[in-house]
């Protein structure tokens, strides 16, 4: 073998020396790349898994709020997205709600407040609506929807299988204008109710001369058994259960009140505004027909309302009060969370 040659075969070896470990390296580093990003999506998985967990629990718990009174409640999944969510009671109205997402090998935890809104924001409920004049800050969901004379403001969604407009009436929808939903079908079992206050030992509102007063100088929650005015003198916060008609005269600032009543609710005022949170249940009609009108925080729900120069504004403040107190049908009316992630980044 020539000189020349000699060198040759040196460099082709060397050559090939040099891509062989080049090669090992490469692979090497492909190899670390497959295990990262194998390890990476694994991570990405679980985290999704978790989340998957909450939104389960965001999906089944509201429906069973009563059954968390008594304890904690846990779910585990085993097949895609494998997950496992347990439920804990803060307080009357708050879940603390923990997830763990599972996938390759890797784990991920997720953990979210989740405060009840028991009627989903929707500030009028009925199967029939008629409104003259309204404005709502909230949402609006019935059967049959009338807007009648003047114009009508809806800062909200609404959700109407059927809607009308009569004597020259409009309106303005911020939201959606949905055309399916629940039917209205709610009917609150006023002897059940009455039962369970007797066996509690609820105090009866003050009859003066054939008609129950509440002024708010007795504590709730009361019973009413006949015709009702509340003709309140001091703020009052509590429930009260009427089973004839009832007509609200006068409020005091800052009450919170919860009403379900067995007849007719009638909201007389003119030009006032009610400060506090008032939810009102009728089993018959609301009507409200202020000249001057009427603006109130609150929720008013009846298969009839009779509204006309009304601004309500959603707000459950008054319900989430007396949670325990109130009839498990109004539990299954609308309940859904709204949540807090516990995260910096929830990964939404």
């Amino acid at each position: 073998m020539s000189k020349n040659q000699g060198s040759a075969l040196l460099w082709l070896l060397y050559t090939v020396a040099i891509f062989t470990l080049l090669s090992s390296s490469l692979l090497k580093l492909a190899l670390s790349d497959l295990r990262v990003s194998g390890h990476l999506i694994n991570a990405e998985r679980a985290q999704y898994a978790a989340e998957a967990g909450i939104e389960y629990a965001v999906a089944v718990l509201p429906w069973r709020w009563r059954e968390l009174a008594a304890g904690s409640w846990q779910y585990e999944q085993q097949e895609e997205p494998c997950f496992t969510v347990s439920a804990q009671r803060e307080n009357s109205s708050l879940l603390r709600i923990h997830a763990q997402g599972r996938a390759g090998g890797m784990v991920r935890d997720v953990e979210v407040l989740a405060s009840l809104r028991p009627f989903a924001r929707q500030a009028l409920i009925a199967r029939q609506l008629w409104g003259q004049a309204i404005t709502v800050v909230g949402h609006v969901a019935a059967d049959e929807v009338v807007f009648r004379t003047d114009s009508s403001y809806i800062d909200g969604d609404l959700r109407a299988a059927r809607l009308e407009l009569q004597d020259g009436g409009s309106y303005h929808c911020t939201g959606y204008h949905w055309t399916q939903g629940r039917p209205y079908t709610l009917e609150v079992d006023f002897p059940l109710l009455v039962q369970e206050a007797v066996l509690q030992g609820w105090s009866e509102a003050e009859d003066v001369a054939g008609v129950y007063l509440v002024d708010g100088e007795r504590p709730g929650p009361l019973l009413a058994p006949g015709k009702v005015e509340i003709d309140l003198q001091t703020p009052w916060e509590g429930l009260l259960v009427a089973l004839d008609e009832v007509k609200l005269l006068t409020w005091a600032p800052g009450s919170q009140i919860v009403l379900l009543a067995a007849e007719e609710v009638e909201l007389n005022a003119v030009g006032e505004v009610w400060q506090g949170s008032l939810f009102v249940y009728s089993a018959v009609q609301i009507t409200c027909r202020a000249s001057a009108g009427l603006r109130l925080d609150g929720c008013l729900l009846a298969p009839q309302l009779d509204l006309r120069d009304l601004e309500i504004s959603y707000c459950d403040e008054a319900v989430l009060k007396q949670l325990d107190l109130l009839p498990a049908e109004l539990l299954q009316v609308a309940p859904t969370f709204d949540l807090q992630w516990l995260e910096l980044t929830p990964r939404r």
